[in-house]
């Protein structure tokens, strides 16, 4: 059985992966114009959290028309406009870096409670001498409370993370854990900005080039953002404050999104929290991870506190979120792929990571049948044509496991083939 993320929830209470799946929910298929365009409304990952993960009423700043299409296709919110109008006020507002709008007509557009996005590029002629503090400033003068200041990178056309600069711990874990100093361009960042955090985050905040700020109008809640205003976070007070750290990798808008929380005043991320971009296939891929991540759990191996401790799933809005914990350690590409390092080093790594993938599959055995052959029998699969990769000893253990015969599940030979008509041809050596 699956651990609990808390012992108390806010708006929803964390689903065990074995005890019930995610209801259905309208997919957005990856061939969809809205797919192509999902990782450029990613800001909606540090938006201070509604009930229900909707937004009644959203004006757009700036972006783009696909960007604008993207919003109502996820369901983010309802109605979604462009233009300033003090009678039709929305409950959240999107300024982009690339919009003209004065911070007071974006407040002015706000109803009361709404929530606020704001970027900055300081490289830009009128962000050049705005900092953190003017914006804290402007904004609490303006009638908003802010709630969050984050430093996107690389940019705000396609940031990679959001890292929270209200808490120091989380800025530090991120630049020795996760940043990839992969050029000379980086690894200067990385120095500059590791020297700046010892002098204190006001001044890492006057470095940044990228500033998104958000805020709320006429309310003091420290309502978390996201994904982090559906539960309460182990580890951390209730009445703690809870800042995101956002990692927004992966090449195309089926990557996953993970969010990791820091109070503040951790040193670590107690827990992290997976969430796709759109529902389907998503949805359905983080409730089986979490179903697999059960099943190692359950193994008394001592390998297995290498592996994530599953904590459940819950709802935000059309999305499910899968929580575990935190493994311990530096990225793997953080190590490997910095910028000059040595290729005895990255062979080192590289043996590591096969001796404990051996020791994980020789010490945790997931049983028979094995989760392949679960599948494949549910599929309903009736004849298997095992390519070399596959391995000899993994077709003839799922040929045993599907209750197959030689003549339909068969080790594959070049110029093997499969037609519906003829079914298998594996050829003379394979018979």
């Amino acid at each position: 059985m699956p651990i609990c993320v808390a012992s108390r929830t806010r708006n929803a209470d964390l689903v065990a992966p074995d005890r019930r799946m995610a209801e259905a929910a309208d997919p957005v298929l990856p061939g969809s114009a809205a797919v192509r365009t999902l990782r450029a409304i990613d800001w909606r990952f540090v938006l201070p959290s509604t009930p229900d993960a909707v937004f009644e009423h959203l004006i757009l700043a700036g972006g783009s028309d696909d960007e604008f299409g993207a919003i109502l296709e996820t369901g983010l919110a309802r109605r979604v406009t462009r233009e300033r109008s003090r009678s039709a006020e929305g409950d959240a507002v999107v300024v982009r870096a690339n919009a003209r709008w004065p911070l007071r007509d974006a407040v002015e557009c706000l109803a009361p409670g709404g929530v606020l996005y704001l970027e900055v590029d300081r490289l830009s002629r009128r962000g050049i001498t705005l900092t953190a503090t003017q914006l804290d400033r402007e904004l609490r003068r303006s009638g908003c409370t802010p709630t969050g200041v984050y430093w996107a990178f690389p940019s705000f056309r396609r940031p990679q993370v959001y890292v929270p600069l209200d808490a120091r711990d989380a800025f530090r874990w991120y630049m020795r854990y996760v940043f990839v100093a992969s050029t000379p361009l980086k690894l200067a960042i990385e120095v500059l900005f590791r020297a700046a955090s010892r002098i204190g985050m006001r001044t890492v905040a006057a470095l940044a080039p990228t500033l998104a700020v958000t805020a709320r109008k006429n309310e003091s809640s420290d309502r978390a953002a996201a994904v982090l205003g559906r539960c309460d976070v182990p580890g951390v007070p209730a009445a703690e404050r809870v800042y995101p750290l956002v990692l927004l990798g992966g090449e195309n808008d089926l990557n996953r999104v993970a969010v990791l929380p820091f109070g503040k005043t951790s040193s670590r991320p107690p827990v992290i929290f997976k969430v796709g971009r759109c529902p389907e296939p998503l949805n359905t891929r983080i409730e089986r991870e979490q179903e697999v991540l059960c099943r190692i759990a359950a193994h008394g191996a001592a390998i297995r506190r290498s592996v994530p401790t599953p904590l459940g799933t819950f709802r935000w809005g059309r999305l499910v979120v899968g929580g575990e914990t935190c493994a311990e350690g530096r990225l793997i590409a953080a190590t490997v792929e910095g910028w000059q390092v040595p290729r005895r080093r990255k062979i080192q790594q590289l043996h590591a990571v096969l001796a404990w993938v051996s020791r994980f599959h020789a010490e945790v055995a997931l049983g028979a049948p094995t989760w392949t052959a679960e599948r494949m029998r549910e599929a309903g699969v009736r004849q298997l044509l095992g390519a070399h990769c596959t391995g000899l000893e993994a077709v003839y253990r799922l040929r045993t496991l599907l209750g197959l015969d030689r003549s339909a599940a068969v080790v594959g030979a070049v110029g093997s083939s499969y037609s519906t008509s003829g079914g298998l041809d594996p050829l003379r050596l394979a018979r």
